[in-house]
């Protein structure tokens, strides 16, 4: 289910004085584009789990983790997707599913997402206003792959920090792909099938790592 993308995972861009006297960001003029190549930064720091991992790496990774953790808005990010079909869930699934979808997140998107900034040439684009988001681009170059395209953050401000919402690939929204990945099968195989593709995709990568 996860895309196997920087985010598959797993996000910021304008006149930031605009900005400023709604949302009360700091005195930096790129609060936005600074988050972004901080959160950037962090992936970069994640070790990929190829099941060879010292005692030290896993302990490392777990630390990164922890701080990836505080960039991404994840009750938006797990409450969205499943929010066209939120009222067939009962209150225990609805937490069940948002619990093993955060865990999917940062289990395929962290690691992911930290190969392929490694790999990739960034330029970082002016932060735009998107009504109450900050929009930060990248213009992402593979040179392996010789593939050229833009990834977006999208952050809100949450609790005090930007954190990011969604990531846009050449526009196209993550979040509403996973919300239509998940309606898709809600509708097929309803509630039960959905929990075991969850329950399948997260043995799958516990059984990768060992």
């Amino acid at each position: 289910m996860m895309r196997h993308c920087p985010a598959a995972a797993i996000a910021a861009a304008f006149t930031i004085s605009l900005l400023l006297p709604s949302l009360g960001f700091a005195a930096s003029t790129s609060p936005g584009r600074e988050r972004a190549e901080t959160l950037v930064a962090t992936f970069k720091k994640v070790k990929k789990d190829d099941g060879k991992l010292t005692e030290a790496d896993k302990a490392a990774n777990a630390k990164v983790f922890a701080e990836l953790d505080t960039f991404l808005d994840f009750e938006t990010l797990v409450s969205k997707p499943i929010a066209p079909r939120a009222d067939k869930l009962k209150p225990e699934e609805l937490a069940g599913f948002k619990a093993k979808f955060r865990e999917l997140i940062r289990l395929v998107a962290y690691p992911n997402s930290g190969a392929f900034f490694r790999e990739a040439t960034l330029s970082f684009q002016p932060e735009q206003a998107r009504g109450e988001l900050l929009a930060v681009a990248m213009k992402v170059r593979l040179p392996a792959e010789d593939l050229d395209t833009v990834v977006e953050f999208l952050f809100a401000k949450v609790g005090g920090a930007l954190k990011v919402q969604d990531v846009l690939f050449e526009g196209d929204s993550l979040v509403k792909d996973y919300q239509n990945q998940i309606t898709k099968v809600i509708d097929k195989s309803g509630i039960a099938g959905l929990m075991k593709i969850l329950d399948d995709r997260l043995a799958d990568l516990s059984k990768a790592k060992k």
